[in-house]
């Protein structure tokens, strides 16, 4: 392995984390957590509908996606719901528009960006 140097990323927003997830998409949309150090789950709630559960937070600050194809699809992934209380965040999946599942053999990089305090600044 390369002897690189990593320094922390700058925020101006107190106490900013960010939390990475690995999803699989597997036959009928199931989902699969490959990766993701404490997320709890990742449930399918309906066609293309999908909650991960993070630890709780106090802000959610927003969600990057990038998706590695099974098949090329035109695809795109919007967050619908949060809850920081309960440390959850909705998104869904939808092609051509309309809510759907991606392709078995999918997989989904979601990057989380919270707030972990109360503090304004």
């Amino acid at each position: 392995m390369a002897n690189l140097y990593f320094h922390n990323p700058q925020s101006i927003e107190r106490s900013s984390k960010r939390m990475h997830v690995e999803i699989a998409i597997g036959a009928s949309g199931a989902p699969t957590i490959q990766r993701g150090l404490q997320v709890s789950s990742v449930v399918r709630n309906s066609a293309g509908s999908y909650t991960v559960t993070f630890p709780k937070f106090n802000r959610f600050l927003g969600a990057h996606f990038t998706r590695v194809l099974a098949t090329l699809e035109f695809a795109s992934i919007q967050v619908t719901a949060f809850n920081a209380a309960a440390g959850t965040v909705t998104f869904v999946t939808s092609l051509a528009g309309a809510p759907a599942d991606l392709t078995s053999g999918t997989v989904i990089y979601m990057d989380v960006d919270f707030k972990n305090t109360a503090v304004a600044n």
